[in-house]
């Protein structure tokens, strides 16, 4: 068995016989290079060679390290290399690894091969833990759906802290809940641009709804990156999708004509009670979901106005809606001589009031009456747009009725009236861009001289209007 001491100024090498006996050899101490605080050595080996060990300390490096070399030069270069080691980088540069260094190189000259800097690397490993190690851990595309929700309905995730409308709250939770059949098992943070724009650009989806649909999904994704569900939100760089063409707009209004119809079928029908219902939405214009939740109470006879209140005006756009409209009319005036003369004399017009006051307002202190559908179908009988088929119960509809066709009858007649597109938006509850809308949709659907005759028209006579028979 041989061990190794260290002596002042030799090793000594004991060996121990068969017989016991231990024999001293001793060598003389081995030459010490010393260069800025690193030590090469030179030892012998098991097999009688010479190596070299490279001592280097933690004063240089921040820990202490050992190298073994076969000849001396190789120690000298790492010894040198230490040294520049330790000018260039300080102590950093000991704490990585040969490997560490090595893709750190890598990923050095991946930047600068695209033609960003160095400090592009920090930013880049932030990104890549946002996105595949969320702070707030991985969810799936199903809980943060019910997380939304109930931020939406008790006011945490809509802007003004107020609780969603139990309408709107139904269309978000219906567009998420056909999302969720696709995605709601996947982890939020797989959900990627790409497979996001493909189920959007789905052909049996009409670009209107598509965009319905991009709102829905945008406003929950940023609600997953707020929360911290997400590195991102898969939408933020896909544009939305295009406004519907004029092919696929649907954009219905009203004659004069028909208008008349409704408002003397209402009124000669007072058991159905639909007259304020028709004369608010053909004559103030108001929207068909704030009618059902309008009050008879918030419509002010006396004062010649109806409030559309907070709670009640889509997107919270409180307006008030003057009955009466200034407007113009020709007029023919005969001169001294006798002949005649046109004179644009101004007018007011309140056919709101007159409506109104022939009109019962409905029994349960709403503009919308109990069991409106079945009342709002026998309506449209009496003008002619449905009919009551008895073999199946049902309705059946001779002609299409536009969707919010009152309104927009309203607004078109309007504009032709007035020609004052700012008053029109601001009864109509447009602002910004929305004001846009009167000139894309509005504009062009009227002939000269339909406004003036559709805010003229008045009760008959007579309000016999026959009612068909119900078979």
């Amino acid at each position: 068995m041989l061990t190794w001491t260290k002596g002042r100024r030799s090793i000594t090498r004991q060996s121990v016989g068969p017989d016991g006996t231990v024999r001293r050899v001793k060598r003389p101490r081995t030459q010490t290079h010393r260069t800025d605080g690193i030590l090469i050595r030179e030892l012998p080996a098991k097999s009688g060679s010479t190596y070299y060990r490279v001592e280097v300390p933690a004063s240089v490096t921040g820990k202490r390290i050992l190298k073994q070399f076969k000849s001396f030069a190789e120690a000298e270069a790492y010894c040198a290399a230490m040294q520049r080691q330790r000018k260039d980088q300080g102590l950093a540069g000991f704490t990585l690894s040969d490997s560490q260094r090595g893709i750190a190189q890598c990923c050095f000259d991946l930047l600068a091969q695209n033609g960003f800097g160095y400090d592009v690397l920090e930013a880049a490993v932030r990104l890549y833990l946002r996105h595949h190690r969320p702070e707030a851990g991985d969810v799936t595309i199903d809980t943060v759906i019910d997380l939304y929700l109930r931020g939406k309905h008790d006011g945490s995730a809509t802007k003004g802290a107020r609780p969603l409308r139990e309408r709107s709250l139904a269309d978000i939770e219906g567009r998420l809940g056909i999302f969720a059949r696709v995605f709601g098992s996947r982890l939020v943070k797989e959900v990627k641009s790409d497979d996001s724009c493909k189920w959007l650009d789905d052909s049996a989806k009409r670009r209107q709804n598509r965009r319905n649909y991009f709102t829905v999904l945008n406003g929950m994704f940023n609600f997953a990156v707020a929360h911290k569900y997400a590195g991102s939100n898969p939408l933020a760089g896909i544009p939305k999708p295009a406004k519907p063409g004029d092919d696929e707009r649907e954009i219905g209004t009203l004659t004069v004509e028909e208008a008349a119809d409704l408002l003397h079928a209402a009124w000669a029908h007072p058991e159905l009670e639909l007259g304020w219902w028709i004369t608010l939405g053909l004559f103030c214009g108001v929207r068909v979901a704030e009618l059902e939740r309008l009050s008879v109470s918030a419509v002010d006879l006396e004062r010649g106005f109806v409030h559309i209140g907070p709670d009640i005006a889509k997107r919270r756009r409180v307006r008030n809606i003057d009955f009466a409209i200034d407007a113009f009319e020709d007029v023919a005036v005969a001169n001294a001589d006798g002949a005649l003369r046109t004179e644009r004399r101004a007018v007011r017009l309140d056919p709101v009031s007159r409506w109104l006051t022939v009109c019962p307002p409905p029994k349960s202190g709403r503009v919308c009456p109990d069991r409106f559908r079945s009342r709002w179908l026998r309506l449209l009988e009496v003008c002619g747009w449905t009919r009551h088929d008895p073999k199946s119960w049902g309705w059946k509809f001779l002609r299409p009725w536009p969707a919010n066709a009152m309104r927009h009858a309203y607004a078109s007649m309007l504009y032709e009236l007035t020609g004052n597109a700012a008053l029109v938006s601001s009864r109509l509850g447009h602002h910004g861009a929305d004001a846009a809308l009167l000139f894309e949709h509005y504009r062009g659907m009227t002939k000269h001289g339909d406004g003036h005759r559709y805010f003229s028209l008045q009760p008959r006579t007579s309000n016999i209007v026959p009612m068909p028979p119900n078979t």
